[in-house]
């Protein structure tokens, strides 16, 4: 009994050792499943062996492993986006692999290929049109990838998208065509690419403004020649601006591009470009005599703005010289006004008629004379103007020029033969209108000439009376009044007696204290200065309020986040 007792002692003994290694193995294993992390996300995924399966980290330790999260489809989108913005090819071509849409549209509805134009990347936008992405998908602005692209001016990817296939006429929102952007932008060698795929070159931009107009109008020409080679209309006509109803030829847009060129000194070359749109236009068949709807033609125009060359341009294409405005003004009528000498011997040696008459019935001479251009009259009498053809209220050149108080023309007007002694149709004659320009010189000559002292207005009133206090001119009109009788007061129609040959007292209904009214109307003072005739309105341009800009792209707001990004 004693042996059986002994032997069972020996063997519970045996086992503590048992049990304490199994608690050792077991301990540490209980414990690090407690200490470990919930699953963690992790973007750049590492190599782990398939869920469920474990891997000893060390001999005797085992580890629970870290299962890879799932990745929406929306997430893979907005990478794409992303990732095609910052023209990364590479992680583009991954995010398609993975199923990344390539027809996925950021926040605003641009599309992925347009932000592959944005970033100017031609591998990117080929990746992504080589999985399937849509070629004229548009963005908000209805811009195509193709606009974009011209709208960059990414030729590279414009020939890319040309190639594929991209619809070269599409239009974006604000009316343009990816040939008008080009045309905007004088992005020639766009342009050129355009038209070999098929661009219509008379497809009307916003408010219907042809590409040749925008092309005149922004004297861009290289544009315009290859518009023109392309079969561009040069004839068409365009609306100055959104609410005129007005229509003007493509003569008239280029000639107010020469216009705005000529005001700035520092622009030579642009008045070059001026001249050769026009010149273009003109060698390929433009209507030199072609009117706007207003009644505006491109030689008067270009006379009024003083451009030389194009006015010689016009004339030697056909131009009319003596067509006439809706106030009846000729070329030669506005230049002679302008004191523009260059451009009278032009159209003087042209055939302009030098005796032509607007509505009002002034002549070149009487312009010239109004402006008191000395130099121009004395041309216009030598090419046979009638030196005492008035106007319709029968003001003569050398009335003209004495209520200017102009000595020199006076003399010019008076050795070609005109009439001191002719009276207007209020009775205002030349001595007249010299006695009330105070000019003592000017009436000396008039008197010496024999000129009526005793002439006087349907008012009454003679050189005398307009002489008012001013005594060296009453020397010299007095004494020839003497042996006359004084005219007779238009208030109380009574001869006023010969003695004391003194003038009238200023009456305000017969005569001003200074005698500022000796014309031919009631307004005489407006009626012999009536202002330059009016210069025909410079064509408007073609109205561009906007024009296509890049997509709306990440970056601009914030770029998406990508995911595993906080």
């Amino acid at each position: 009994m004693i042996t059986n007792f002994l032997q069972h002692r020996l063997d519970r003994r045996r086992l503590v050792p048992v049990f304490a290694l199994g608690l050792l193995l077991i301990l540490p294993l209980s414990i690090s499943a407690q200490r470990l992390d919930p699953p963690l996300f992790s973007p750049a995924p590492r190599q782990t062996p398939p869920p469920g399966q474990l891997l000893l980290a060390k001999p005797h330790i085992i580890k629970r492993i870290v299962t890879r999260p799932v990745v929406t489809k929306a997430q893979l989108n907005q990478a794409l986006i992303a990732e095609a913005f910052r023209g990364n090819a590479a992680h583009v071509a991954g995010l398609l692999t993975q199923g990344a849409d390539p027809n996925a549209k950021g926040p605003t509805g641009t599309p992925t290929l347009c932000y592959a134009v944005a970033a100017k990347s031609n591998t990117v936008a080929a990746l992504l049109l080589g999985h399937g992405a849509h070629l004229n998908a548009a963005d908000p602005h209805g811009n195509t990838a193709l606009a974009e692209a011209v709208g960059l001016r990414a030729d590279a990817l414009v020939k890319l998208l040309l190639q594929k296939g991209a619809n070269v006429n599409a239009r974006n929102g604000a009316g343009f065509t990816p040939l008008g952007i080009a045309t905007v932008n004088n992005d020639a060698a766009a342009m050129r690419l355009l038209i070999a795929r098929g661009a219509n070159v008379n497809t009307p931009q916003q408010r219907g403004v042809m590409p040749l107009e925008l092309a005149a109008g922004l004297e861009h020409p290289e544009a315009v020649r290859l518009l023109i080679e392309a079969g561009a209309l040069v004839n068409a006509t365009a609306k100055n601006n959104t609410t005129s109803k007005t229509e003007e030829p493509l003569l008239l847009i280029a000639l107010a591009g020469s216009r705005r060129a000529s005001a700035d000194p520092k622009t030579a070359d642009a008045v070059k470009n001026a001249d050769s749109i026009l010149l273009e236009l003109l060698d390929h068949g433009a209507n030199a005599n072609a009117r706007s709807t207003d009644n505006r033609l491109p030689l008067l125009v270009s006379t009024a703005l003083g451009d030389l060359t194009a006015t010689r341009l016009l004339l030697e294409h056909g131009a009319n010289v003596n067509a006439q405005d809706d106030l009846s003004r000729t070329a030669l009528i506005l230049a002679s006004a302008q004191g523009d000498a260059s451009l009278v011997r032009l159209l003087l040696a042209s055939g302009a008629s030098v005796n032509a008459r607007d509505k009002a019935g002034y002549t070149p001479l009487l312009w010239a004379t109004r402006g008191s251009h000395t130099a121009i009259a004395g041309e216009l009498l030598q090419a046979g103007a009638e030196v005492d053809q008035g106007n319709t209220q029968g003001l003569t050149p050398l009335m003209a020029a004495c209520y200017l108080g102009n000595l020199p023309l006076t003399k010019t007007l008076i050795s070609h033969g005109a009439n001191v002694k002719a009276a207007d149709r209020n009775g205002y004659t030349a001595l007249i209108l010299a006695v009330h320009s105070g000019s003592v010189p000017l009436v000396q000559m008039l008197v010496s000439r024999s000129a009526d002292v005793n002439a006087h207005t349907h008012q009454g009133l003679t050189a005398v009376n307009y002489a008012g206090g001013h005594k060296a001119l009453l020397a010299l009109l007095l004494p020839r009044l003497a042996a006359h009788p004084v005219p007779t007061s238009a208030a109380g129609m009574k001869t006023l007696p010969l003695a004391p040959l003194v003038p009238m007292a200023p009456n305000a209904a017969t005569n001003p204290a200074t005698p500022a009214n000796p014309s031919p109307t009631a307004n005489p003072s407006s009626a012999i200065n009536p202002g330059l005739p009016m210069v025909p309105p410079g064509p408007g341009l073609p109205s561009i309020t906007h024009l296509p800009s890049g997509p709306l792209v990440p970056g601009a707001n914030g770029t998406p986040h990508l995911p595993g990004q906080p």
